[in-house]
């Protein structure tokens, strides 16, 4: 009995194995069968015109930067403005003691005023000849008058050269001096800066000098803000090659509203030089690479063909295609991430399949 209760399981065993292994095989042959298209979208190889640009190195300046000082000796009175203020044209952003000067104004007034009265009634006696005024004399009284107003202008202008203001709107630095310190001329109390507009002084090779024209864009770039670009024009191409690195000093002027940049940054520029015409062109998102190089999955009946090609400069969502394809070609440019070289494809329409990833969308055909 123990025997042929042996028999009996080792028998049920097999039939089991042979059971699992027909279910898999079908399974197997159903899926060898079946066909996985892929929906894709599609755009075509074109001709187009395309900038050329040149890349360099440069660094920015402010195209408004000056170091504040004033034009005479004095004591420091008062400091209106603390380090890293904004302010305005026209600000007083600091006092040197007045008190001297401001008495001479008001001795410089008082002259001109007595002198002015004393003109005022020699001329209006004269006018009325009520007494015997002479010509000359009016006209002493005219030249004493004309005086008094010049000393006063002299001293008015001495009391507002010890007013310390601003020669255009910016950003303060750091104070070099505090109230009460005593400041000779021309030593630097602070720097302004504006910073609304800033200039990017690079070099160009000069095998580049006859593509180089004034109001050339370049684009600027810096690793503070790597998804950003910022844009100048070109406004100064230097008369003169440097003999010892045989290039040209470009300058350009970037708009800088939200001040973002600062004088000083190390910057990528990358300035247009022109157009070349009649270039092939795909659109950007058509691009794949692998370890062998850039490929694109270009459309043949109803399957896709991998093709390797030499790639170009990119710009404006377009590549540049050197070799590989051909103008007319279609191109896979969306749903590409899971083809592989021969997979069938299904080609959306244009206006078709806007919401929805073609690139999980799938139809199996058997």
């Amino acid at each position: 009995m123990k025997k042929n209760g042996f028999l009996y399981r080792w028998r049920g065993f097999v039939q089991g194995a042979f059971a699992l292994w027909f279910i898999g095989f079908v399974i197997v042959g159903y899926a060898a069968n079946e066909t996985v298209v892929w929906n894709v979208r599609v755009g075509k190889a074109k001709l187009a015109s395309i900038p050329q640009y040149i890349s360099a190195l440069g660094s920015l300046t402010a195209m408004k930067a000056v170091a504040i000082s004033p034009v005479v000796d004095g004591k420091i009175s008062q400091i209106n403005f603390s380090n890293g203020q904004m302010l305005v044209e026209g600000d007083v952003i600091a006092q040197l003691d007045s008190q001297q000067a401001q008495a001479q104004v008001n001795k410089a007034q008082a002259s001109y005023k007595s002198a002015q009265q004393k003109y005022e009634r020699y001329k209006q006696l004269s006018a009325q000849g009520i007494a015997n005024i002479s010509r000359q004399e009016l006209d002493d009284q005219r030249a004493n008058l004309e005086t008094t107003k010049a000393e006063l202008a002299e001293k008015q202008a001495d009391l507002d050269q010890l007013s310390i203001k601003a020669p255009f709107s910016g950003v303060l630095g750091e104070f070099k001096y505090n109230a009460g310190d005593y400041i000779n001329a021309g030593n630097a109390l602070v720097k302004l800066v504006n910073k609304t507009q800033l200039l990017v002084n690079y070099d160009i090779p000069q095998n580049y000098l006859s593509s180089l024209k004034k109001g050339q864009r370049a684009t600027i770039s810096v690793r503070a803000f790597p998804d950003d670009t910022f844009t100048g024009t070109v406004n100064f191409i230097s008369p003169t090659v440097d003999d010892s690195t045989r290039s040209v000093t470009v300058q350009a002027l970037v708009p800088n509203p939200d001040q973002i940049l600062l004088p000083g940054m190390f910057v990528k520029v990358n300035q247009e030089i022109g157009t070349k015409n009649n270039i092939l062109v795909v659109p950007d998102q058509a691009i794949l690479a692998d370890v062998k190089g850039y490929y694109v999955f270009q459309v043949v009946g109803n399957k896709v063909s991998q093709v390797y090609i030499k790639l170009g400069t990119r710009h404006g969502g377009e590549a540049q295609i050197k070799s590989g394809i051909k103008e007319g070609a279609t191109i896979v440019i969306l749903g590409q991430q899971k083809l592989q070289d021969g997979s069938q494809v299904n080609v959306l329409a244009n206006d078709a399949g806007r919401h929805q990833d073609s690139s999980v969308s799938q139809s199996p055909r058997q």
